[in-house]
């Protein structure tokens, strides 16, 4: 055969499914003539492989020589390698002649060839460990020697001082440099760098207080480089163009006796239309004339505050928390804890389902109406609530203990306490949601009337207290102490179950 060909060795990387690795074009005598080797790609490491049968060896798909041909590998087929593998096939030839051509004997022209044609790939093989190796340029001609001496542990290699041979060369010319970048190479912590000492490398970050900056250490010496400023700082006053005053001056209230960093600074007269970031507005900050626009994630963190209301300003207005600190206060000094009034009262006894439209003291509470519910069975859940179709909520302006604590309410209709009134008799140690809520009747309507004090005691030592006034029916059971007087108008009925008890002195009178 001929051999036209210079390829000495394949190399493949697995795909994590073939098992089946080519060497074509690259033609062998014998399944012996190859060296198959294994590299992990990520280190470079290599491991030799052996022909024969398992799951770390190889086999050879070839029956008849010479010829090209594949490998199988693994051999048994059971995982195939990754592509993290690389499989390297190198044609490795025995470098020696074993054909023996004797006298007189037949002449074959193949065993001739063929031996010449290892002669040839021996030489291509020998030809590819030469492209492997270091040379010199083809335009070298020196004379240098490439010889490697005795290696020396921890040595470099170097050319000597003529240039003419390799040598170990001295160690302490390179060890300082080495040390210094060791060391630079060592500190991986993100951030600033500085040089200590010798070899020696540490991180510094930089700090401030709340009025200065300080920078020191910053040659090296141990701890935190800082920054400081100066206390006394002097500034010149800028001037200020391209601004529209829309007729007036951009005035300061300042003068020359005030301190910058300590005196509030206050701009009079200052047109603002667009506030286009995060704005904190000093506590004695002006701004008038029309509004201030907001842009998005702008806001305002403080405003002019007067809670004693003391000043009576026309100009700086106060806050909305300012007013209504100031109406809260004269509420709480003054007395009362009035609320808005409700629509109607649930009936005496009655235990109303909170939810859905429903009929209150017959009179059908539709949705968004205010009910007030007192005589539920779970005395925790009476209050304020606002008619709805589902569940019913408390009222927002009673809804925590604190705000139904003396509270007083009239109620606009209802077949029994329209025009009457109740207060709270619940105090803001209670607990809303566990503490029975207690309402009490403290008003009569002009129409339909009401009990004073019903469902409960007459109060001792009032003479002339009037326990009833138009209209007929007892609902509650009523006791009068001897010093009582009491009238109502009749006739009179007491419902099932009801009584008035009138102790030896009391006096009643129906009219």
């Amino acid at each position: 055969m001929t051999v036209t060909s210079q390829t000495t060795k394949v190399t493949t990387t697995g795909n994590g499914s073939s098992f089946v690795f080519s060497f074509s074009p690259m033609v062998i005598f014998a399944s012996t003539d190859i060296v198959v080797t294994s590299t992990v790609i990520a280190t470079g490491v290599e491991t030799t492989l052996v022909e024969g049968t398992g799951a770390t060896k190889y086999s050879v798909g070839i029956t008849t020589y010479p010829a090209t041909g594949s490998i199988t590998y693994p051999q048994d087929q059971g995982t195939p390698i990754a592509d993290t593998i690389k499989i390297t096939i190198k044609r490795v030839l025995t470098l020696e002649q074993q054909t023996d051509l004797s006298n007189q004997g037949g002449y074959f022209a193949d065993t001739q060839e063929k031996q010449f044609d290892k002669q040839t790939m021996m030489t291509l093989q020998q030809q590819e460990d030469i492209d492997r190796s270091f040379a010199f340029p083809i335009s070298y001609s020196g004379g240098a020697s490439t010889e490697i001496p005795v290696p020396t542990a921890g040595t470099p290699l170097a050319w000597n001082a003529a240039g003419t041979a390799l040598e170990n060369s001295a160690s302490s010319t390179l060890q300082p440099l080495s040390a210094t970048l060791t060391a630079l190479a060592a500190y991986d912590t993100a951030g600033l760098v500085t040089q200590t000492s010798t070899s020696t490398f540490a991180g510094r970050t930089l700090t401030g207080t709340a009025n200065k900056v300080t920078v020191t250490n910053g040659n090296g010496v141990s701890g935190n480089p800082t920054l400081t400023l100066p206390d006394a700082v002097t500034l010149v006053t800028p001037t200020v163009s391209g601004l529209s005053t829309h007729g007036g001056n951009i005035v300061s209230d300042t003068d020359s006796t005030d301190d910058l960093g300590t005196t509030s600074v206050r701009w009079r007269k200052l047109w603002v239309d667009d506030v286009q970031a995060t704005t904190t507005l000093s506590a004695d900050g002006l701004i008038t004339g029309g509004s201030v626009a907001l842009a998005s994630g702008a806001t305002i963190t403080a405003f002019l505050d007067d809670d004693s209301m003391s000043a009576n300003s026309a100009t700086a207005g106060a806050t909305q928390q300012s007013i209504k600190a100031y109406v809260d206060t004269l509420v709480s000094t003054n007395g009362g804890n009035w609320k808005a009034s409700v629509f109607l009262a649930s009936a005496v006894g009655a235990n109303t389902t909170l939810s859905g439209v429903q009929t209150v003291d017959g009179v059908s509470a539709t949705v968004g109406k205010r009910v007030l519910v007192k005589d539920q069975s779970t005395a925790s859940q009476n209050g304020i609530y606002v008619v709805a179709s589902g569940t019913w909520a408390r009222s927002a302006d009673a809804n925590t203990i604190g705000e139904l604590a003396s509270a007083a309410v009239f109620v606009e209709e209802g077949g029994t306490f329209a025009d009457t009134s109740f207060i709270c008799t619940n105090d803001k140690d209670d607990s809303l949601g566990s503490t029975s809520i207690v309402w009490t009747q403290f008003g009569v309507g002009g129409g339909g009337g009401g009990w004073l004090g019903e469902g409960t005691t007459a109060p001792e030592g009032n003479s002339g207290d009037i326990i009833r006034i138009n209209q007929q029916v007892l609902n509650n059971s009523v006791t009068m102490v001897a010093t009582d007087n009491g009238s109502a108008t009749g006739p009179l009925t007491i419902a099932s179950g009801k009584t008035i008890t009138i102790s030896s002195g009391a006096t009643f009178k129906v009219l």
